[in-house]
């Protein structure tokens, strides 16, 4: 299963998230995407333009709309890939984190801050914004790995305990007040 987790608008790249979905799905056949989220009044109508989509595509049997979920935890812990297509440069991924957490790889639009989440070896599951045949690669390319790396959720999990939890967090602001009370 593919989820993705954010409101419905056009600034997050569903559209390509379906698109690219579509091409994933015709190569590789078994897949759900799970889209929880809905549309802020001021896009009242573009979760129904992205129902559309996907029944022009002929995917209503492949893509489910959740609405939205007080337990996102719970659809990242389902998902095999969590996606998050932004197309604006979203200062910090909050999602990029919560779904690793989980134990869920993720794959993104090399945008904003996410570029600074997904380091290292996950580097490679960024890919161009709006760009929906790099989304595909990257989500083949990601199934192969998974496959083949069983323990990857569980390198996904360390990654976020590693850089970004409280405790680190917490020793890099210490850092930054003693760094200024030296120069004082």
């Amino acid at each position: 299963m593919i989820g993705y987790v954010g409101r419905l608008d056009p600034v997050k790249g569903l559209e390509t998230l379906i698109q690219g979905f579509s091409q994933f799905f015709a190569r590789h056949g078994q897949a759900h995407l799970v889209i929880a989220g809905k549309s802020l009044i001021s896009h009242g109508d573009y979760g129904d333009r992205l129902r559309r989509l996907v029944n022009q595509l002929g995917l209503d049997a492949s893509v489910t709309f959740l609405g939205h979920s007080d337990q996102p935890s719970l659809i990242y812990q389902a998902s095999d890939i969590t996606v998050v297509p932004s197309l604006w440069p979203e200062p910090f991924g909050r999602t990029l984190i919560e779904a690793m957490a989980c134990g869920t790889p993720v794959v993104a639009s090399a945008v904003g801050g996410m570029p600074e989440i997904l380091t290292g070896p996950f580097e490679a599951n960024l890919f161009p914004p709006g760009d929906a045949a790099a989304l595909t690669d990257r989500l083949l390319r990601l199934v192969t790995i998974l496959g083949q790396n069983p323990d990857c959720g569980s390198h996904c999990r360390r990654h976020v305990v590693d850089n970004f939890s409280i405790q680190r967090n917490v020793d890099g602001i210490e850092a930054c007040f003693k760094q200024a009370l030296a120069s004082e």
